[in-house]
């Protein structure tokens, strides 16, 4: 019912999810209407420099292709909703070093509980270690598995007891990409994934 892709940083897990997508939508299987959820990015923040990023969580839109990655920071900074908040800033050494779990819990859980029951697939891009404390946002991202719609999601190859329940989730199959498989798994996953 739900797949979650695993594996080193950069290896391509993002891309992966849009080019199934984007076949899904292509293809008339899919509207964009009736895609949900969520996608974060990495991006310049406003009016910074020395290479400080901020990490922001903004509702998922298809797109017809990955954004370009400089350094680990995303070029999507003309994506970012002007009135979005970062749930995280790192500095110019690539240090976090600020968290918002607030913003995990009031903007993320909002955008989770605001996509079900109407879609019919649900993006989770990406989870991992800075939720931890988000309680409610865990819990949104444990009602959404609960449920009955698909869940395409991104999650880090690291263990914590939040990404260690989506692991265990009965629901839930966990797909590692890697350099060898990444670009025939869009096709594999589409047809497997959605048509089973």
């Amino acid at each position: 019912m739900h797949l979650f892709l695993t594996g080193d940083r950069g290896v391509g897990k993002t891309t992966v999810v849009t080019k199934i997508v984007n076949t899904l939508t292509r293809s008339g299987t899919l509207s964009a209407d009736e895609i949900a959820g969520f996608r974060t990015v990495w991006a310049t923040p406003r009016g910074a420099s020395n290479g400080c990023a901020a990490l922001y969580i903004i509702p998922y839109t298809p797109e017809d292709d990955p954004p370009e990655r400089h350094g680990g920071v995303s070029d999507m900074n003309a994506r970012i909703p002007p009135d979005a908040r970062p749930v995280a800033e790192r500095d110019g050494g690539n240090h976090v070093v600020t968290i918002r779990h607030e913003v995990f819990d009031e903007d993320g859980a909002a955008m989770l509980q605001a996509a079900t029951p109407t879609p019919k697939l649900i993006i989770m891009d990406e989870l991992g270690f800075m939720e931890m404390k988000a309680n409610a946002f865990k819990n949104a991202v444990m009602r959404v598995l609960d449920a009955d719609v698909r869940t395409l999601g991104v999650m880090r190859k690291e263990g914590n007891p939040f990404l260690d329940a989506i692991r265990d989730h009965p629901k839930v199959s966990v797909m590692k990409v890697d350099t060898f498989n990444r670009d025939a798994l869009p096709t594999r996953l589409t047809s497997s994934f959605f048509h089973d």
